[in-house]
């Protein structure tokens, strides 16, 4: 996993300090916060899977950007 990467992870039930969403990349465990929590639909609930764009990937730290559907869309149509 490394910067500019958009994956799959799962959103967990633990929140930031700040009540922001947190997430796991299951393939390599590593989790982190949602940099744009507030983006993420009202509607997601902890478990849910959703497309990020990785933001920070260094050593056990990292952080993710939430992609919108349209974003997301775009991003599988280009593999």
């Amino acid at each position: 996993m490394k910067v500019g990467d958009r994956v799959e992870v799962v959103l967990l039930e633990q929140r930031t300090k700040k009540g922001g969403w947190r997430a796991r990349h299951q393939g390599s465990g590593l989790e982190g916060p949602i940099q744009n929590s507030g983006d993420v639909p009202a509607d997601k609930k902890p478990e849910e899977q959703i497309t990020v764009k990785v933001k920070v990937a260094k050593g056990k730290e990292s952080a993710f950007l939430y992609l919108n559907d349209t974003d997301a869309a775009s991003a599988k149509r280009k593999k």
